[in-house]
């Protein structure tokens, strides 16, 4: 699976609803953030919108240098025919350089005074295979997308189980994300067992899932089982899971009713069989507690 080299998300309005999101460090963010253009930010997001891109709206939660976009060139209008738009359009004080680091997907630097002032990264694939093949849109956080029609949520792919527009808002707002995918459903059992039938995919991909929700939990997110109760999973500071089991549970009552009366019979790790510590990050699913650095390292070796 791959993952977009993404930014964070911060605080942006969607539709006069205001989305407080902390960031996701990444070492491709200009740290300056008085560089950032908002002018022509606008500019470029107008362009893309108007040739019916779609506009990954993970990236615009944030106050950030960089967009991201998806697109379906075709012989109509390829890539080409993109940056002699935006070359026509622009301002005459800003330069900008386009590569394409590997098939289908382009990179475009804007500069003004010898500084990196927008980043823009477009890839030519469908919303489906965007879904499938990347690591992001397994989170319902990062569902809502915006094209010359509006905002919208994206189809889930990954499982039956639809999600509302206003539910995505609202669990954006106060934080809160789910995995949204089923392939993960038999994780508690694999890792007990081994069974390689139980598991779908490589441990890398699974790591790549887990490595992305962590960066969330570090800047204040809590996971909970929202959208697929029992059948998913959940990374959490071992507080959270104390403090907020009623929410990370909050779809899965028969199960949090047994956690409630017994939950200091599983404040130990799986693994290593260690007390949890308030700091420490915790896998869990349904009665399985796991260290995540223990769970790392299985999965790594």
């Amino acid at each position: 699976m791959n993952t977009i080299m993404r930014n964070n998300i911060n605080n942006h309005t969607i539709n006069n609803n205001t989305i407080n999101n902390n960031t996701i460090n990444n070492n491709r963010i200009i740290e300056n953030q008085s560089s950032i253009d908002t002018s022509i930010n606008g500019l470029i997001d107008s362009i893309l919108i108007s040739v019916d891109a779609y506009n990954l709206l993970f990236n615009n939660f944030s106050n950030t240098n960089e967009l991201y976009y998806l697109i379906q060139f075709n012989h109509s209008f390829n890539f080409n025919d993109l940056v002699n738009l935006i070359k026509s359009l622009l301002y005459f004080d800003i330069f900008f350089l386009s590569t394409s680091p590997c098939q289908n997907y382009f990179l475009i630097n804007f500069r003004k005074n010898n500084e990196i002032i927008l980043i823009l990264h477009i890839y030519n694939i469908t919303i489906y295979d965007y879904c499938i093949k990347f690591t992001e849109p397994h989170f319902d956080c990062n569902m809502i997308y915006r094209n010359y029609n509006g905002y919208n949520v994206m189809y889930n792919y990954h499982c039956s189980v639809s999600i509302p527009y206003d539910d995505v808002l609202r669990r954006l707002y106060n934080k809160k994300f789910s995995y949204i995918s089923d392939n993960l459903q038999n994780i508690d059992e694999y890792l007990q067992t081994y069974d390689k039938s139980l598991m779908p995919m490589t441990h890398s991909e699974i790591l790549n899932k887990f490595t992305y929700a962590i960066k969330l939990i570090e800047n204040g997110w809590i996971m909970d089982e929202y959208i697929l109760s029992k059948n998913t999973w959940t990374i959490n500071y071992w507080k959270n899971y104390k403090n907020n089991l009623n929410i990370i549970k909050l779809n899965n009552n028969i199960l949090y009713d047994e956690l409630n009366e017994e939950l200091n019979n599983f404040d130990k790790c799986y693994i290593c069989n260690s007390k949890f510590k308030d700091s420490d990050i915790v896998f869990n699913k349904d009665t399985l507690f796991i260290k995540y650095e223990c769970l790392f390292n299985i999965l790594l070796n």
